[in-house]
């Protein structure tokens, strides 16, 4: 990152403890892993996104299959696919790579975060002046897997260069403190042998606490995951009801937390994130 980048976006995303640069991968076996997951949450959540619970349950009942006959990876996948890329292309400068790999691509998506970085981007503005300051949606969080999985063995660090990636899309700290979080929960999930339980949780949270944050109606992301293991006995139905489960990184984030830290295995989180409705296929991703 270049004077000119870090004056722009190291304020917005406060002091944490950055780690090394060098990355730490997870093995091959648990990266095909959880990329192959995040793909079929994608396309388990896809046909009923935005839809609520009760309509989920009126039209499907419980979900615990495909519901179209030949179900396809969407811009979540893309666009991780599109960061892991950029990594492992520059792992300093991958926020000037990304925005390149947009700039080329056809992304079907409705986050218009996105959209609007690849205008701007292809419109010739410098990566770090394009992100509105009040996007705080989830498509920055649902890509940074890549971070997790590339900087698996130092969590810290795999926080710090999604939020910097994220950063390029979204403007507010509710957008990249998620993405940090995320990335973290990754890398500890990726390179540990426990359970993903209350321990676990609470890294997360420790981490996400060194980022800066933004209130979205009085609470903000390190809010709500702190409050997550105290809501690990609860059901799908009431813990994800008051968790939330919009498109906003304040929700989708904690909400995919509380699935995969409650799950019995990675496939019944995906179908408690897509039974819950709202953002069905990031939250699943």
């Amino acid at each position: 990152m270049g004077p000119d980048a870090a004056r722009t976006v190291s304020p917005r995303l406060g002091n944490p403890t950055t780690g090394e640069s060098a990355l730490q991968p997870a093995s091959q076996d648990r990266a095909r892993g959880a990329l192959i997951g995040a793909v079929v949450g994608e396309v388990l959540g896809e046909p009923v996104e935005d839809r609520p619970r009760s309509w989920i349950a009126a039209h499907y009942g419980v979900i615990n299959g495909h519901l179209v006959p030949s179900p396809s990876a969407g811009s979540d996948t893309q666009l991780t696919l599109m960061t892991a890329d950029s990594i492992l292309a520059d792992p300093v400068g991958h926020p000037a790579r990304f925005a390149a790999r947009i700039a080329a691509a056809s992304i079907d998506t409705r986050g218009q975060a996105v959209l609007r970085a690849q205008a701007a981007v292809r419109a010739g503005d410098p990566w770090w002046t394009i992100a509105s300051p009040d996007s705080a949606g989830t498509s920055g969080a649902a890509r940074c897997a890549a971070f997790g999985l590339l900087w698996a063995g130092d969590p810290r660090r795999a926080a710090y260069e999604a939020a910097l990636s994220t950063a390029l899309t979204h403007g507010h700290p509710v957008a990249t403190s998620a993405a940090a979080a995320f990335a973290a929960a990754v890398a500890l999930a990726a390179n540990g042998n426990g359970p993903l339980d209350a321990d676990w949780l609470n890294s997360v949270a420790d981490i996400c606490a060194e980022f800066n944050q933004s209130d979205i109606d009085g609470a903000t992301v390190i809010d709500r995951i702190r409050l997550l293991p105290a809501m690990l006995g609860q059901t799908p139905e009431a813990a994800l009801s008051m968790i939330g489960t919009g498109p906003v990184a304040i929700q989708a984030v904690p909400a995919a937390l509380w699935c995969a830290a409650t799950a019995a295995t990675p496939i019944q989180g995906l179908f408690n994130a897509v039974n819950a409705g709202g953002d069905t296929d990031t939250i699943a991703a």
